[in-house]
C-alpha cells in the first residue's frame, strides 16, 4: 500500500559553490564514501539531495535528511533504507521520485 509519494528536482550547479561542505552535511558515512569515489561528484550530490528531499516528502517529514541512506544495489540502482527511490539526471538537472510503502527497510 502506498502511504506517500514525493518528488524533487534540483539544478545541479546549485551545489557547486559549497559542494564539499554540503556533502558532509547531508550524506551519511557510507554515502560520503560513495560520493568520494564518484567520477561526477556534483551530479552524485545533487541526485542524493533530490532523493532525500523526495523521501522527506513521501514520509511527510517523519525523518530528517540524515535518517535517509541511499546506497547502490549490485546492479547500480539506488536503494534506500526507507521507501523506494528512483534518481535520474538530465543535462543541468537531477530528479528523484520516492514512494513510502509503509515499511521502513526496502532493498
Amino acid at each position: 500500500m502506498i502511504k506517500g509519494i514525493g518528488v524533487d528536482i534540483v539544478l545541479i550547479s546549485r551545489f557547486k559553490e559549497k559542494q564539499e561542505k554540503f556533502a558532509q552535511f547531508i550524506l551519511t558515512e557510507k554515502e560520503y564514501f560513495l560520493y568520494k569515489k564518484s567520477l561526477d561528484k556534483l551530479s552524485f550530490l545533487a541526485g542524493r539531495f533530490a532523493a532525500k528531499e523526495a523521501l522527506f516528502k513521501a514520509f511527510k517529514g517523519k525523518y530528517s535528511l540524515l535518517d535517509f541512506e541511499i546506497l547502490n544495489a549490485v546492479s547500480g540502482e539506488p536503494i534506500s533504507n526507507h521507501g523506494l527511490i528512483s534518481i535520474s539526471h538530465d543535462g543541468d538537472y537531477a530528479i528523484a521520485y520516492a514512494i513510502n510503502t509503509g515499511g521502513d527497510n526496502h532493498e
